[in-house]
Parts: structure tokens; sequence; C-alpha cells
């Protein structure tokens, strides 16, 4: 027994410690499972290649929030150890059941066990979070990067011109001296003649050093002077300094059709930015990607910077407008949804954002985007 015990205790030991006392931030309410599988004879790596392969994206399918896997340490045990999180019993019960009569796992279970079952045993253990407990969240999953969101206003008629410099210069200039083009965009609507763009750096020390190498670059003064030969080509620029919270996918290059990007920014009202991230990280990510859209990443202001209080900023792929809107009108009546709303907003005592606290941009990359 207190060998089980140590053995379910050391998933828990991986997780990040908060940033913050346990009473400023909202409880961990899930209900947690620790499921442990032993492997019938020679059958372990066959359970390993099914749950990567197949398993855990059905369990997610079906609202189940995976936190880890882990095998025994000692070769010779013929464990697997599963940690699954959901909203409570109720939600469990109806996950798992959803989860084994679908046409998906059923096929892949028979395919799979064609030459015999692959467990032996299976054991759950449903656990509740103390009040002391730090924040769970996994820390190989947490992005620790600096992320900074850059918005130019070009001059008017010179927008082609900005797009050009970018394109034939500036990006390759980023990337030599330490900067990470994440991705360009210029909005759909763009009456302001605007790109936006997303870059990131190790920390903010490493982002003083490389913008200043790219300022005083000499070949960047050159490109500068020649491009602007015939006067401003940006009237305006503005920056966001960002982090990313524990829920938001890692951020990286991709290339998926001719994609629309849709940047949207909420306004927590006072103290409830807290509640909107859990309420993202336990609902709305999964549900968005129920409904069809795809999370691109997501983000608060780094402490010090308008906004760190109360915005969180988040990118959404769809496959055109239309789509976004159909995506969006599915969500938005959703059960699931609804009374994930209903709940948050009666656990904060309101609206969870400000009144006209939403905002939304549709997006297209540019050609020399690296997120497309």
């Amino acid at each position: 027994m207190m060998r089980l015990f140590l053995l379910a205790a050391l998933p828990l030991l991986a997780f990040a410690l908060p940033t913050a006392r346990a009473e400023d931030k909202p409880k961990e309410s899930r209900l947690f499972e620790l499921r442990i599988y032993t492997a019938a004879e020679g059958k372990l790596d066959a359970i390993h290649k099914r749950t990567k392969e197949a398993g855990l994206k059905l369990l997610e399918k079906h609202g189940m929030t995976v936190l880890g896997v882990w095998s025994p340490v000692d070769p010779k045990d013929a464990r697997f150890f599963l940690l699954l999180a959901h909203k409570d019993k109720a939600a469990r019960d109806a996950s798992f059941k959803a989860f084994a009569t679908d046409p998906d796992w059923v096929k892949v279970r028979d395919e799979s066990e064609k030459d015999g079952k692959l467990v032996a045993k299976a054991e759950e253990i449903f656990l509740t979070t103390t009040d002391y407990s730090p924040a769970i969240k996994v820390g190989a999953s947490k992005d620790e990067r600096v992320f900074e969101l850059r918005t130019y206003v070009a001059t008017e008629g010179k927008l082609d011109n900005l797009n050009a410099r970018f394109r034939d210069h500036t990006v390759k200039l980023f990337e030599k001296h330490g900067m990470t083009n994440v991705g360009y965009w210029v909005p759909i609507d763009n009456k302001e003649n605007k790109l936006v763009y997303l870059l990131s750096y190790p920390n903010m020390e490493a982002r003083a050093k490389a913008w200043k190498g790219f300022t005083g670059d000499e070949a960047w003064k050159t490109v500068q002077k020649q491009t602007e030969a015939k006067g401003k080509i940006v009237s305006k620029v503005t920056a966001l300094f960002l982090k990313s919270p524990d829920y938001s996918p890692e951020v990286k290059p991709s290339t998926s059709g001719d994609r629309v990007f849709e940047l949207r920014t909420y306004t927590a009202t006072p103290k409830n930015l807290d509640h909107l991230n859990a309420r993202f990280r336990d609902h709305t990510v999964k549900l968005f990607e129920k409904h069809g859209m795809t999370n691109i990443g997501y983000w608060v202001p780094i402490a010090g910077q308008k906004g760190a209080d109360d915005t969180l900023i988040y990118f959404l792929a769809h496959k055109s407008v239309d789509a976004a809107k159909a995506s969006f009108d599915a969500f938005r009546t959703d059960p699931n949804w609804l009374a994930a709303k209903k709940a948050s907003e009666e656990k904060a005592g309101g609206s969870l954002t400000t009144k006209d606290g939403v905002k939304s941009e549709f997006m297209r990359a540019t050609d020399y985007s690296l997120l497309k």
C-alpha cells in the first residue's frame, strides 16, 4: 500500500510551483483520476503505442483533460500510469461512457487486441486537491518565452513598402540578432493600414540585447535609409510584452492552407482575470476545438504592462470568416459552454468580462509569415 501511495504521488511532484499564494487564486475544483494499468505479459509497448496514437486524442475528444502519462523506472514493472482531470464525478462518468462506445475507440481497441487483451488489470483512484496544494499545471507544457506583440501603422499608401521591407530585409535581420519570428498578419478590413506581428525571446534581457544589436546593425541602417528615401513608411508603433498562461498550446511555425486568423482581446472585470483564465483552461479551449476552431496561442501582459491585471489576448485560426461565425454560433449555444459560463459567473459574482470587453479582428498571414 505504501509503495502504491508513493507511485501515485510521484506524478504530482512534476507540477510547477505557483507564483502566488494559494489564497490569491481560485480554488482548484476539478476531480482528478489516477488510472493504473497492469499490462498483460509482453503487451506494455502495445499499450503505449495505442495510447500515444489514439487513446489520448479520444479521451480529450470526450472532454477529459490528460495531465500526464508515466511508466515506472523499473523496466520489469509492467504498469502504466495515467492522470486525468474532470469537472466532477458525473462529468467523468458521462465522458467515459461516451468514450467506451465511441466507434473510433471500439475500432482501435478491437484492432489492437486481435492477439489478446493488452490490459491484465486496471485500477482507478479519485483524488481531490487540498486547499494548500500548488496550482496544478504541468511545467513541461508551459512556454516560458517572452512574446512581443507589435503593431505598425503604415503611412498612407506605404503598407506595400512596409511589407516589402519586412519580407526582404527585416525578418532576416531579426533572426540574425536572436529574435524569433512567430507570425505576421494584416487585418482583412485594414482601414488603418496596419501590420501586426509577434516575436519571441528567451527573456527580457535577451530582448534588450537583440534590439540593441538590430538597431545598431549597419545593414539595417542602410535598408532603413533606402526604404525611407521618399519619406517615413511607418507613422505609429505600439508594442506589448506578453507571457503564456499554463493552458496555451506551444506557439510554433505551421502552415495549414489559406486560413483566416482571429485576434481576440478580453478585458476582465476587476479581480476576475484568474477566473477567466480558469474557465479557458478547464472548458473554453476544448470547446473551441470541438466546434472546429484552432487554438494558436494565449497570452497575458507581463507584470508592469498595461492590462497585466485584466487582459487576455489570444489567436484562433478558421477556414474562413464565415466558418468562424458558424463555429462561434455553435459554441455559444453548446450546453457545456452555457453550463461553464453560468457556473464561472456564479462563482465570481458576475460577468468575467467588462461591457464591450471582447474585441475581435480577422486577419490574414502575410506571404513571409512562418505561421500561416
